[in-house]
């Protein structure tokens, strides 16, 4: 063999030694990669994942501890349930008589956007005064079933946060809403602190 064909003949073996040993390295310095990034974190700037949001506090009390308060400040525990008649609003001219202090037109709205309490309770959508209050009680478990579906709306909102859901109970949760934004006291409302009071004479 001349000389250089054997030149020839150890240039290729070096390019080929080189060639695998370049493709080995990048294949460890991908995977180091892979396993040192979040799986998710392509669309992600690097602060969002190297410091994850922290999640809110989680209340003390529970959704059946704050309905029983509900039910404590609305109706003294069930014992009175003849609520007064409103005089403004969407109410205006009806009465609650929940022991939740959940007035008809919501306990309607919430009945016809249920399937299953619609194929129940349907029969309750057409019915108005006297004759709405004494079928809706015929049920011992709706009114709780009502009170827990609007329980269930506003924690959406607010989450298991009895100050703000005592609150959206009396205004509605579009009024709590306008009020958490203005950065109202609601706290110190006195809806809002019968509720908690209930709360911590129960513990």
């Amino acid at each position: 063999m001349s000389l250089f064909k054997k030149m020839q003949k150890q240039e290729i073996v070096i390019l080929e030694k080189g060639f695998v040993k370049n493709t080995i390295m990048s294949s460890m310095l991908g995977a180091a990669a892979a396993l040192s990034t979040p799986a998710n974190a392509g669309d992600r700037d690097i602060a969002s994942v190297q410091k994850p949001r922290a999640e809110a506090p989680a209340s003390q009390f529970n959704k059946d501890q704050i309905l029983d308060a509900i039910k404590t400040v609305e109706s003294s525990g069930g014992k009175d349930t003849n609520h007064k008649v409103v005089n403004s609003g969407l109410n205006a001219g009806t009465r609650s008589s929940s022991a939740y202090g959940v007035m008809p037109i919501t306990a309607k709205d919430i009945i016809s956007k249920n399937k299953n309490l619609k194929a129940k309770y349907g029969h309750l959508l057409d019915m108005k005064g006297d004759e709405f209050h004494q079928e809706y009680h015929k049920d011992p478990d709706l009114d709780r079933t009502i009170a827990s579906h609007y329980y269930d709306k506003s924690a959406k909102l607010f989450g298991n946060d009895p100050h703000k859901i005592g609150y959206s109970w009396l205004n509605g949760r579009s009024g709590a809403m306008k009020a958490v934004k203005s950065g109202k006291d609601i706290k110190n409302h006195w809806h809002v602190k019968k509720i908690i009071d209930a709360l911590k004479s129960s513990k």
